[in-house]
């Protein structure tokens, strides 16, 4: 039966969070979400943030005056070598399609997209993100190029994370991608121990 007219309404469930706090050894960064922009990106990156993959220390550190780049983990095929008997991140490592460049609009994409801009948070595959530090005309112009989220505060931080692990092309010197994945965040800090971490993710109420 239908309840009474006068029956109270059961209360509105909370508005979803789109304050998102990353803690690292260099300080706090405060990004907001860009679900209605970017949804795809933005449920890959809830997803993330929901399995703990973004809370068990990954490294993160200055690749040079564009990017910051945080370290990946550890391959299913190097946590299986191990002894770990399964993934348990297999289900955010899987494709989760893109989001058209914002320039795009409803209509086709073509040239003349504008490059992302400093603070932007980017999700450039299923597990990997990277931080803008400084716009670069060949950054974030692709037709599916669309930044998950925006630093809101402590954009400063991230000018002064570690860059001693560099890159390969830029400084000739940090591990290749391939041994990242086969050592997660215990290669890098062998080879450079001030590099700085990502120590976790938590959503923040507006306001604090």
């Amino acid at each position: 039966p239908a309840p009474p007219r006068d029956a109270p309404r059961p209360p509105a469930p909370p508005p979803r969070p789109s304050l998102l706090r990353f803690r690292t050894t260099a300080g706090d960064v405060d990004v907001r979400v860009n679900d209605t922009r970017c949804p795809k990106s933005a449920a890959q990156l809830r997803a993330l943030v929901a399995s703990g993959f973004l809370d068990q220390r990954l490294a993160l550190w200055r690749v040079n005056r564009w990017i910051c780049q945080f370290g990946a983990d550890k391959s299913p095929a190097a946590r299986k070598r191990d002894g770990e008997p399964t993934d348990p991140f297999a289900a955010v490592r899987r494709s989760f399609g893109n989001d058209a460049h914002p320039d795009c609009g409803a209509g086709p994409c073509e040239g003349g997209l504008a490059p992302w801009r400093r603070g932007d948070l980017a999700l450039i595959g299923s597990t990997a993100l990277l931080f803008v530090r400084g716009p670069n005309k060949q950054m974030g112009t692709n037709r599916n190029d669309c930044a998950v989220a925006g630093v809101v505060d402590g954009l400063a931080v991230l000018d002064r994370l570690d860059e001693s692990y560099g890159n390969m092309i830029d400084h000739k010197r940090g591990l290749a991608q391939k041994e990242i994945f086969k050592t997660g965040l215990e290669g890098v800090l062998r080879d450079f121990p001030k590099t700085d971490i990502l120590e976790g993710v938590s959503w923040v109420p507006e306001g604090r």
